[in-house]
């Protein structure tokens, strides 16, 4: 064999493990009792959920009532238990809806987006903001931002919830999203017609 014929040998087989492994450590099927092991506990409620109730739990789904735009994913952001730093990586449909919603705030200035970080009563907070919710508000803020959405567009708040939502040591998605409009100054904006 020839010096190019090994490399090419070398090349294929590199692949081939890296894929092998990456599927091995990284995808690995959850069984039945992987499932059943996530766990929602309040105070002295403590119920066995399957897993993937836990993920449509906190799934995505931003949609402007006043407006033409709509996501829903079931995918949402990962945090760590009291920590405020987003888990790597973002599915790339949360990232191709970020694009639509770009799109979407920068051709309306009435629209907004609030962003509310979810934090648990036994978390820790080791971030530098005030509470874990904000600073996890603050992260999605940043990859917003990275994502084309200018912060102008953003408000950010937090909320204390008492139930753990998530799987294997991961938060899924401890926020929640919203669009709102805001009428210019000088103009006051019609009440929905529905109020009763």
């Amino acid at each position: 064999m020839n010096k190019k014929t090994l490399l090419f040998l070398g090349i294929l087989l590199t692949l081939f493990l890296g894929t092998f492994f990456t599927w091995k450590l990284c995808c690995e099927e959850q069984t039945d009792e992987d499932r059943n092991s996530a766990i929602a506990e309040n105070g002295n409620y403590n119920e066995r959920r399957d897993a993937t109730d836990v993920l449509i739990d906190n799934a995505i789904d931003l949609s402007d009532p006043a407006g033409d735009y709509a996501l829903y994913s079931v995918q949402s952001f990962h945090f760590k238990p009291s920590d405020h730093r987003i888990q790597r990586p973002v599915s790339t449909e949360i990232k191709d809806g970020l694009d639509e919603l770009k799109r979407y705030l920068w051709g309306d200035d009435s629209k907004t987006i609030e962003i509310t970080g979810v934090y648990y009563e036994n978390e820790r907070n080791f971030s530098s903001y005030e509470n874990l919710g904000i600073a996890r508000a603050h992260a999605i803020q940043s990859y917003f931002i990275t994502r084309g959405i200018p912060s102008t567009k953003m408000n950010l708040h937090s909320k204390k919830e008492n139930r753990f939502v998530g799987k294997n040591d991961l938060l899924n998605g401890p926020l929640s999203l919203s669009i709102t409009t805001v009428a210019p100054l000088g103009e006051e904006m019609e009440p929905p017609e529905n109020l009763e």
